[in-house]
């Protein structure tokens, strides 16, 4: 096991956290903050953020699928939705301009997944190369919800945006609508596209229960969980991969906070509200296995101890920030303990200047 090349991996998806989401850029948005520190500015989605919100928009609308009968995981499309986007730390995320001089965009993309996935343990590779071929092709159930929630996360933002006084977004809006397969999900999208109140619903849901910065934390968390319970799985082939990584998405909130989700995705999705907390908790209480759940107390460790590193070596705190394995005898997994001693050694750009 390569246990540098999956610190790596981690490290290089923090990326995502960084780069922005680039279609935005032709409305001519100033990232300007607002002066209400509370609301959010307009361009803050990041890859990351496009991903784990794509993740929850699949989630739920394979609850809507479920409760027709249909055979579906939610936590499949939810976790290969936390990845469909993640090559683009090695490509950027190519605008629908920059995509008309692209030579070979499609070889470029496959290119950058399969170097990425390259130093990952067996069932990872695995079972990302399934997700990408699913999202890609769109011939699975999974895959053609995935390709839903990628363009319904697209409209959201875009009908956002309008809102705010960018009334070129339309263009956005209207060709997502035109887009959709599924007739559910095209209802979501001509709901949302109606409202008068959506801006609101969305910042509130953002700014107390789903803020850039809580996502950035969350899908990291999900994707070190993934990553763990890969290599957990070759000692136990019963663990639930997509379960841990999904639980990850939706972790223990305050009720208060719930609310948020819930009157979101009731109002918009057309779901009632009490099928959305059994399936969350059903999510936070199915797995009777203690190493599921340790393997998601040493994700949330691990994110802590990758954060203070990359804080140490960016030195953007105090000279008395040093970094410290502090979590190192509460973890409980020997793929945890082994990642930290990499950490120690190694640093954030250490995965790029490899490449060069």
């Amino acid at each position: 096991m390569d246990y540098k090349a999956l610190t790596n991996f981690i490290y290089e998806m923090y990326y995502l956290t960084w780069w922005h989401r680039t279609g935005w850029d032709f409305l001519g948005i100033q990232n300007r903050e607002p002066e209400d520190r509370l609301k959010l500015p307009l361009k803050y989605e990041t890859i990351a953020f496009h991903e784990i919100d794509s993740a929850r928009d699949a989630f739920f609308i394979s609850l809507l699928e479920q409760s027709k009968g249909i055979d579906i995981r939610p936590e499949k499309a939810a976790t290969m939705m936390l990845f469909h986007d993640s090559f683009e730390v090695r490509t950027g995320d190519l605008n629908a301009v920059s995509k008309k001089y692209t030579l070979c965009k499609t070889i470029m993309e496959q290119k950058a997944f399969r170097d990425m996935i390259s130093g990952l343990n067996p069932k990872a590779k695995e079972l990302l190369q399934k997700y990408k071929e699913d999202f890609d092709n769109r011939q699975t159930i999974t895959g053609i919800i995935g390709k839903e929630a990628d363009r319904l996360q697209m409209l959201r933002m875009a009908k956002h945006l309008k809102d705010a006084g960018y009334a070129a977004a339309q263009e956005w809006i209207e060709n997502s609508i035109a887009g959709f397969k599924m007739e559910e999900v095209k209802k979501i999208a001509e709901k949302i596209n109606k409202s008068q109140s959506f801006s609101k619903d969305i910042a509130d849901m953002r700014q107390y229960a789903n803020h850039p910065h809580q996502s950035h934390e969350k899908i990291i968390t999900a994707k070190i969980a993934f990553i763990l319970a890969c290599v957990e799985h070759e000692k136990d082939k019963n663990i639930n991969i997509e379960l841990i990584t999904t639980r990850a998405l939706f972790p223990h909130i305050i009720d208060p906070l719930k609310e948020f989700y819930n009157d979101y995705y009731a109002k918009y999705f057309s779901i009632r509200k009490n099928q959305i907390k059994s399936a969350i908790k059903k999510l936070q209480t199915c797995s009777t296995k203690d190493i599921e759940t340790k393997i998601l107390q040493d994700a949330v460790m691990l994110k802590a101890i990758f954060n203070n590193k990359i804080h140490y070596d960016k030195k953007i705190k105090t000279e008395k920030t040093k970094f410290q394995s502090i979590f190192l005898e509460h973890l409980h997994t020997e793929a945890a303990k082994k990642i930290v001693k990499e950490i120690k050694k190694t640093s954030y750009t250490e995965w790029w200047q490899n490449i060069k």
